[in-house]
């Protein structure tokens, strides 16, 4: 078994990164990047396989930082002091008039 790295991507130009570029009227799959919003740094498409690797390995990574991040913010009344989980401001609590 071969470790995986994770390739250097570019976002595609022509769907902006979506994989689909809006026609007159439908929806058409990029030429330009085969319909995965990505390609390589010297523009060459990814090919199956590899793309559903690639983008599952930028996945990966992008959930490990979310669990990171959200391991970080308090939460309870300090979250509310510091006006993280508080809708009106720091510090602004809801007053219910007791």
């Amino acid at each position: 078994m071969t470790k995986v790295e994770q390739i250097p991507l570019d976002m595609c130009v022509p769907c902006c990164g979506q994989g689909v570029i809006n026609g007159v009227f439908h929806r058409m799959v990029c030429a330009g990047c085969g319909g995965v919003g990505f390609v390589r740094k010297n523009g060459s498409v990814i090919e199956g396989e590899e793309a559903v690797l690639q983008l599952r390995l930028r996945l990966n990574r992008a959930l490990s930082m979310l669990r990171v991040y959200e391991q970080a913010r308090p939460a309870g009344p300090s979250g509310d002091y510091q006006g993280i989980e508080n809708k009106h401001h720091a510090g602004g609590g809801n007053y219910t008039g007791d």
